[in-house]
This record gives structure tokens, C-alpha cells and sequence, in this order.
């Protein structure tokens, strides 16, 4: 039978929904490997930096990376408490839909450029004569 995960709202602190992810992404162990191929404890390291009555921490490029991950596994209550905590809402956003997005506005860029170098070309040339 699959675990139980809190939904965002009964996460209480960022541990938790930190917590969350790491289990949504095959726990402790799983996850402290990945993040710390090196050490051979990873797990108990993970654990302890996601107990609030520990010293431990995780830096803020861990946790993105944690946040990131979990994304890539479908689980976004985490990056949901961290927005909603301190007053945003975030959304999922799809990598081409954003791709296609920035190289449309590049081309209209470039398009109105050309448009106004154009027209700096042909007011030059009225000016020359």
C-alpha cells in the first residue's frame, strides 16, 4: 500500500513539505545518495538536515535542486507551501511552451529593429540630399 503524502496545507513548516518531496522521490535514502554520492551515511545526512531541532542544513541550491526533482516526479506540494507561505502561487510551467514563447518574442524583436533601421536608413538618405 503507498504512503500517505500530506497535502500542502497541513505542512506546518518547510521541513515538512521538504520532508514530503524527498519521500515522493523514493526517500532518504534514494535521495541522499543522488545528493551525496560521497558520503556514506546520505540518508541519516539528509534526515538530519531536515529536522528542525538540528544544526544541519541544507543550502538553498540543495533545496532547489530538491524542488526541481520533485517537479520532474510530479510532486509539486512542496514548491506549493513555499510559494503560498510567503503569499504567491506558483504554477508548473512547460519548458517548450516557454521556449517557443521567448524565440516569439525574439523574432518580433528583431522584426520591429529591422523595421526601425530601416527607417533610420531612409531618413539618413533624405537627409543627404
Amino acid at each position: 500500500m503507498a504512503t500517505q503524502l500530506p497535502i500542502p496545507e497541513c505542512f506546518d513548516k518547510v521541513e515538512d513539505a521538504l520532508k514530503a518531496a524527498v519521500m515522493a522521490m523514493g526517500g532518504f535514502k534514494a535521495v541522499g545518495r543522488l545528493m551525496r554520492p560521497d558520503f556514506d551515511n546520505a540518508a541519516e545526512w539528509l534526515r538530519k538536515c531536515l529536522s528542525d531541532d538540528r544544526r544541519e542544513r541544507l543550502d538553498p541550491s540543495q533545496v532547489m535542486w530538491i524542488l526541481r526533482e520533485a517537479k520532474q516526479q510530479g510532486f509539486h506540494a512542496a514548491m506549493d507551501f513555499i510559494a503560498g507561505d510567503v503569499g504567491y502561487k506558483a504554477a508548473p510551467v512547460d519548458a517548450e511552451a516557454q521556449i517557443q514563447s521567448l524565440q516569439e518574442t525574439i523574432a518580433a524583436g528583431l522584426l520591429q529593429l529591422n523595421q526601425q533601421m530601416a527607417r533610420v536608413a531612409h531618413l539618413q538618405e533624405r537627409k543627404a540630399q
